[in-house]
């Protein structure tokens, strides 16, 4: 009998991003596609029961983020005593990381370190293959410390890795910008090790836009290959029982999220200048009589991802919340997520996921961008760089002018995102081939 082969899929993720879920479970799919037999390992310190109903199994990470001592949820803005007290647990996190990346240290430190660290160390000496999900966790907006430690920590998982001389294989994810020349240099020296690395998008792919030293290679983004009839949900009668009548009502989905505007002087102002944008777009598509469904597209215990805490605030601002829904399901996944988008005319996203899973369904979208080169870089690739309104520069009269542009042109965006799944399909499956070449 064949032996069962362990694959590993990083970094750390749960199933409350529905976005980072549908990568997880499209990278399990490929796996299951190359090998015969194979326990396939999802890092995860969070909520998993979807995934593991689903195949997965579950590990903890080694290097943990750190913020895992903080009580207080309202953490939608750093300050001072925050930095202090993640600052001082990264130091101690650092060293204690620093000796696991070296195999004569890693000896002498194991039988100190605790046990769920233990097993994932060892599913690590064990594993056949590493695969890093795809997504846009890569990129550094701040110099100095923070900025170095950032990129450490995301990256830490790969070093060790590849210092056990496992194999990488990197899905198609986004990078840069690096504003510090060090943690570019820094992911490059990682990237050069890896077996194979992906980009999701031509500014990531390109070095004159990624801000590394070479070109990658360009494939889609893995949610595009999401299959929403894996899902069981009702949507006509969850539908209905907001009184929306398919084929009959105009129906809006809007997916927004609290933003930390960490790079603006004045990050508070940016952040409810955000939340005005949409109320002032809201306001006009009512009156246009349209039904919108605000999507709690990723939930979480934190403010800073939970998307119903800037949900109900937006909802607090409105005057009139006439055919105004929230839609909050904790039942919900990716590929009932996926199924919703589907029943919507148009989708306008902060969440980018929220937008890919609009896309493959042939919805004309519109796309706030934030977090590197993700939004922009794929709604360039689309042809419909036009449709993304970077954050920091977000306000409702622009919204409602992109919006009439939009529904004004939607036959011309329908035959552009036809070229390019046209383009993604025969991709996908130049990218099973590759991987399966690099992991001989």
């Amino acid at each position: 009998m064949k032996k069962k082969s362990t694959v590993l899929i990083i970094p750390t993720c749960t199933d409350l991003n529905r976005g980072d879920q549908a990568l997880v479970l499209e990278t399990k799919k490929i796996i299951d596609t190359i090998y015969e037999k194979a326990d396939c390992y999802m890092m995860s310190t969070g909520e998993t029961i979807q995934c593991e109903a689903m195949g997965l199994k579950k590990f903890s990470d080694i290097l943990k983020h750190p913020s895992r001592f903080s009580k207080k949820k309202a953490n939608i803005n750093y300050n001072l005593f925050i930095k202090l007290k993640w600052g001082s647990i990264a130091l101690f996190d650092f060293l204690v990381s620093k000796l696991i990346l070296n195999k004569v240290t890693r000896t002498w430190i194991f039988p100190f370190l605790k046990e769920e660290t233990k097993k994932s160390l060892k599913l690590y000496e064990q594993a056949d293959s590493i695969f890093v999900k795809g997504g846009g966790f890569l990129h550094d907006y701040s110099k100095g410390p923070i900025g170095w430690y950032t990129i450490y920590y995301q990256t830490y998982h790969i070093r060790l890795a590849l210092n056990m001389k496992k194999k990488v294989c990197i899905m198609p994810n986004s990078y840069g910008p690096f504003k510090n020349k060090k943690t570019a240099k820094m992911v490059n020296s990682i990237l050069d090790q890896c077996q194979m690395v992906t980009a999701r998008e031509s500014i990531s792919a390109s070095k004159e836009t990624n801000t590394l030293h070479r070109d990658l290679d360009l494939y889609p983004d893995l949610a595009f290959f999401l299959d929403k009839k894996q899902s069981t949900y009702e949507v006509e009668s969850f539908l209905h029982s907001f009184g929306i009548q398919e084929k009959k009502d105009s129906l809006i989905a809007i997916t927004v999220r609290p933003y930390r505007f960490y790079s603006y002087p004045n990050p508070e102002e940016k952040y409810l200048e955000y939340k005005k944008s949409f109320v002032t777009l809201i306001q006009y598509l009512v009156k246009q009589n349209f039904k919108i469904l605000l999507v709690v597209h990723t939930r979480a215990e934190n403010d800073h991802e939970n998307d119903e805490r800037c949900i109900d605030e937006i909802l607090s601002m409105l005057d009139d919340k006439t055919n105004v829904f929230k839609l909050k399901d904790d039942r919900l996944n990716c590929y009932d997520l996926k199924k919703i988008y589907g029943f919507c005319d148009y989708v306008i996203g902060t969440r980018f996921h929220s937008v890919i899973f609009s896309l493959e369904q042939k919805i004309p979208c519109i796309a706030v961008t934030y977090g590197g080169n993700k939004g922009d870089g794929i709604m360039k690739d689309l042809g419909l760089s036009e449709y993304a309104i970077p954050i920091g520069k977000l306000n409702g009269q622009k919204l409602i002018q992109k919006f009439k542009e939009m529904s004004k042109n939607q036959k011309e965006i329908e035959k552009k995102i036809e070229k390019y799944l046209t383009w993604s399909q025969k991709s996908y499956l130049t990218l099973i081939e590759k991987i399966k070449g690099v992991l001989k």
